[in-house]
Formats: structure tokens, sequence, C-alpha cells
């Protein structure tokens, strides 16, 4: 009982805030009613009581782990390929305001680019060293436009043949 009433009285508390501060790992934005009014930067921001909010993340880099993808090339063979990203946000306002979870959409945008391009690649231009490049290369224009994400890295931690078994479920 008395839990939710503390609760209630510091949600109610942090509307009445006259400043937020960011660390120097962070970026946000102000919201006005609702509204996106200017981007925030580390430090203290003013805002005003009330008709004001903010939302933040960290945005210095980040690294994501990806899970193996099975893939099929251009000639039919079956691929195994993990790999992991490292990225920076740019624009927080992208990141945080246009976009729902963005960290699922630049996974998934990073499995859809994977696919494409091996779908579109044979085996032996998939172990060549450019797939790679080309991979990144097209992965960060796409996560730039998008995301307001700077992509810093893709490496790939598995890459081989393997026979790709799946098992359908009703």
């Amino acid at each position: 009982m008395l839990d939710s009433l503390f609760q209630w009285i510091s949600e109610r508390f942090e509307s009445l805030y006259f400043f937020a501060v960011l660390e120097e790992f962070e970026g946000g934005v102000i919201m006005r009613w609702g509204k996106y009014h200017k981007d925030m930067k580390p430090g203290v921001n003013w805002m005003w009581p009330v008709m004001e909010s903010y939302y933040s993340d960290n945005i210095v880099r980040k690294t994501d782990n990806l899970i193996s993808q099975s893939l099929y090339t251009a000639d039919d063979v079956g691929v195994l390929l993990s790999v992991f990203i490292s990225y920076k946000i740019r624009n927080v306002r992208r990141w945080l305001l246009e976009v729902e979870d963005s960290n699922s959409v630049l996974t998934d945008m990073t499995y859809g680019v994977i696919a494409e391009i091996v779908a579109e690649s044979t085996w032996d231009e998939v172990k060549h060293p450019a797939f790679k490049s080309r991979v990144f290369y097209e992965l960060k224009q796409r996560a730039s436009k998008q995301l307001g994400v700077t992509l810093e890295s893709v490496q790939f931690c598995d890459l081989t043949r393997s026979k790709t078994l799946r098992i359908l479920q009703d």
C-alpha cells in the first residue's frame, strides 16, 4: 500500500524538475507538450516543469553479437554465418523518436542485409575478404539513413559451409 503511494508521489515529483542532467556518454531529446523541442547535451539541461519531459540513451560505441544465420548462396551452398557489429548513435533524435525499438531494428536490418548479399553471391565470393566490405558498406548506408547510427565495424565470428535442416512446426 505504501509502496504504491511512494511511487505515485515520486512520479509526480519527477514532473516538477527544472532540469535534467545527462552524463558524458548520453544524448537525449526534450519534448514539450509531447512534441520534439530540442536535443540535449551532456551536463545540465534546463526544462519547464510539467510541460517538458525528456528521453535519453547512451550514444557511445555499442557492440551487438548476433546469433548465427543459416543461409544459402546463389550457387546453392549452405552457409552458417554469425557477426558482431559496432556502432555509435549519431542522430539521437532519429534513434529515439523515429524508430520503435531501435536496437531490434538494427539487428533485423543487419540480418536482412547479410541474407540479401549472401543470396546474391557464390560461396567463393562469400569467402573472399571483399564480401565483408560489401556487407559493411551496404549496412552502413542503411543504418545511417534510417536509424541515425554510424556503423564502425562488421566482424564475422563464424563463416562456414553447413548443411541446413529446417523443422516446420504447425
